[in-house]
């Protein structure tokens, strides 16, 4: 099942939480989309898999969630208003150093961020495409370059 066929049942930003502390043992995964329902949607579904998960709806609500969490993935979306996912990186390379979380563009418009040397995933993506991507990243070691 893709994306967009889970999305159609709607999530509203109500139902969007900061962090839930039910899964503090798992790594932390901070998910940053200005579509509420993405947001809403990857949330569910990471917990769902047992990761402790935190939101932002926007790259400068990331920087902020960054400067006091230290998650160990943070899945973005590229182009946002104000600071896009691109900055995001730098922002997290330059600021994060040695404790940096790695790093999972994606984007429904550009299909690749190689130039930045992280993970991409174009939208709509299957959801086991997701999965599998998260438990590689997360297991490979890299930090974000």
């Amino acid at each position: 099942m893709n994306l967009h066929a889970r999305l159609s049942g709607g999530t509203t930003s109500t139902e969007i939480a900061h962090v839930s502390g039910r899964n503090a043992s798992r790594p932390t995964i901070l998910v940053v989309d200005d579509e509420p329902q993405i947001v809403g949607f990857l949330s569910d579904l990471l917990e769902d898999e047992g990761y402790r998960v935190c939101n932002a709806c926007n790259g400068r609500e990331a920087i902020h969630i960054l400067q006091r969490e230290s998650p160990s993935l943070v899945i973005s979306d590229l182009m946002m208003p104000d600071v896009d996912g691109h900055q995001l990186v730098y922002y997290i390379h330059r600021q994060k150093s040695g404790q940096a979380p790695k790093v999972i563009l994606m984007s429904a418009i550009e299909r690749c961020s190689s130039k930045q040397g992280v993970p991409f995933l174009h939208k709509p993506f299957e959801i086991e495409d997701l999965l599998d991507l998260v438990d590689g990243t997360l297991g490979d070691g890299a930090l974000v370059s």
